[in-house]
């Protein structure tokens, strides 16, 4: 996920031309919600590890493993904001500087994004009673995200638009799979509605804030290319990712 970097680079200019609200600005911003998240996240994996104590051992390591990525992510990110702010004094000329810190930033928030597609297209897959077409489209979706975000990071710039974007196709074929089986599953099980219609719920919801943050980064790397309002708004996303996979 360079391309990223490369998208930061771009916005090398004179000392004069910066404008620091919507360049260092936003990027504090985005870490300042990407810590109200992270806040909800810790309580969402509390809840979890204290309530459903009988789970298989593989789910349990996987939210251990997303919760770690998670702190590891809000922590450099602060890192991030911490050269830009501190370490550099505010100077507008440290715009042109990309530190090492957001790189981890950048792959952290990859990771926990293939993590939470990874879990939602398994239980498609098991909703579905192994619907292997079904699933089959899914990892292809999965593959031409991790496809369209490396071919980006080797120069091929057109394709950033689509790595931005690639996440909220994602999301709603998934989601809408899912809703699509468990309403299938309500018809089957009568006395188990209550709950279906809550699983539903919260599938809506959660999806919507990913899709809609993604939607939102494209748009702002489309519009406003002068700035890293962008930036910001991607500083999110890991967030987004992981209370998604833990409201579920």
């Amino acid at each position: 996920m360079h391309f990223v970097l490369r998208c930061l680079a771009r916005l090398t200019m004179t000392s004069s031309a910066v404008d620091i609200p919507k360049t260092v600005g936003a990027l504090l911003v985005g870490g300042l919600f990407a810590s109200v998240l992270f806040g909800f996240s810790n309580l969402q994996a509390l809840f979890y590890f204290r309530s459903y104590q009988d789970d298989p051992l593989r789910l349990k390591l996987l939210v251990a493993f997303v919760w770690v990525m998670d702190t590891i992510h809000i922590g450099f990110l602060w890192g991030g904001l911490w050269f830009y702010l501190i370490t550099s004094d505010g100077m507008p000329a440290a715009i042109d500087q990309i530190p090492t810190v957001l790189m981890v930033v950048i792959f952290t928030n990859t990771v926990i994004g293939v993590c939470k597609d990874c879990f939602f297209g398994y239980r498609v897959f098991m909703l579905s009673k192994r619907n292997w077409c079904l699933t089959t489209l899914i990892v292809i979706l999965l593959c031409l995200r991790l496809v369209s975000a490396i071919l980006t990071s080797n120069k091929m710039s057109v394709l950033i638009t689509l790595t931005f974007a690639a996440p909220a196709g994602m999301d709603a074929f998934t989601t809408g799979a899912l809703v699509y089986l468990l309403r299938q599953h309500r018809l089957e099980h009568g006395r188990l509605n209550h709950i279906l219609d809550r699983l539903l719920l919260y599938g809506v919801e959660t999806a919507s804030f990913t899709f809609c943050g993604s939607i939102t980064t494209a748009l702002c790397w489309l519009l406003m290319k002068d700035n890293f309002i962008f930036a910001g708004v991607f500083c999110c996303m890991g967030k987004f990712y992981t209370n998604m996979l833990f409201a579920r």
